[in-house]
């Protein structure tokens, strides 16, 4: 009779073991994913994307290739987007890199890949023909607004800088005289589409100040600034030509 009581006793004995086993493996398996998440946001932040826009020709795409690839090459229009990180940009112990959208010149696959992106960008470089800034001025300050006005880059204070690219050759325009030319244009552009007698034409969706021509030192939101570049530098071994664009990357560190 005495001898029943005890059949339980080694089931008994099993189960905390049981039950405590399965606690650990929840902690484990719970704790893992936890550093594992931390891992990947860390690692996404030291991502800064940075969108490379311009008409057709101005050189977005050889730029592209000389800060990823560390080369120069001579390119041909796009019609998808090049996506790349920068080769040497970002110093070493900085623990960042600089992921390149190239975003092709054609306006019906440009906007679209614009509006997709922008999302994600820490910066905006936009290429401009040095040489046929003055026929192009139309087309380039139309992208220029657009990225100038659009709510998501305002709204995030995103740094533009306006490369002057091409500056090698002798007919180039300096920087100084793309800046005039684009500031008349976006001048007249703002003027066009701006409607004091509809609810889109308010005074803060005007570009710069309403009473006064406009200029970029009126863009308090968003940081513009201009640069010198020659993307076909006959260097292939370094940032030759393109120091400037590599120091506004850096800046966005």
């Amino acid at each position: 009779m005495s001898s029943s009581g005890g059949t339980g006793g080694p089931a008994d004995a099993t189960a905390p073991s049981t039950l405590l086993y399965s606690i650990s493996l929840l902690l484990f398996v719970g704790i893992a994913g936890l550093i594992f998440y931390f891992l990947i946001r860390k690692q996404s932040r030291k991502l800064q994307y940075v969108l490379l826009l311009g008409r057709n020709g101005a050189g977005k795409t050889a730029l592209f290739v000389k800060l990823t690839q560390d080369r120069s090459v001579l390119t041909v229009s796009s019609l998808v987007q090049n996506v790349g990180l920068t080769k040497d940009v970002m110093p070493r112990d900085s623990g960042r890199e600089v992921q390149l959208i190239d975003i092709p010149g054609f306006e019906r696959i440009r906007w679209d890949v614009w509006e997709t992106n922008k999302g994600l960008s820490k910066g905006v470089i936009f290429v401009v023909d040095s040489v046929t800034i003055g026929r192009d001025s139309q087309e380039c300050a139309d992208i220029l607004y657009r990225i100038l006005t659009d709510p998501e880059i305002q709204r995030r204070h995103i740094p533009i800088l306006v490369v002057c690219n091409k500056q090698d050759e002798v007919t180039a325009k300096d920087v100084e005289v793309v800046s005039d030319i684009l500031e008349k244009e976006l001048n007249s552009i703002r003027i066009t589409k701006y409607n004091p007698t509809t609810k889109k034409g308010n005074k803060s969706e005007f570009l710069g100040k309403v009473d006064q021509d406009f200029t970029f030192l009126q863009l308090r939101g968003n940081k513009v600034s201009f640069a010198k570049c020659t993307a076909r530098s006959d260097d292939p071994d370094g940032h030759e030509g393109v120091e400037a664009v590599v120091d506004f990357l850096r800046t966005l560190a």
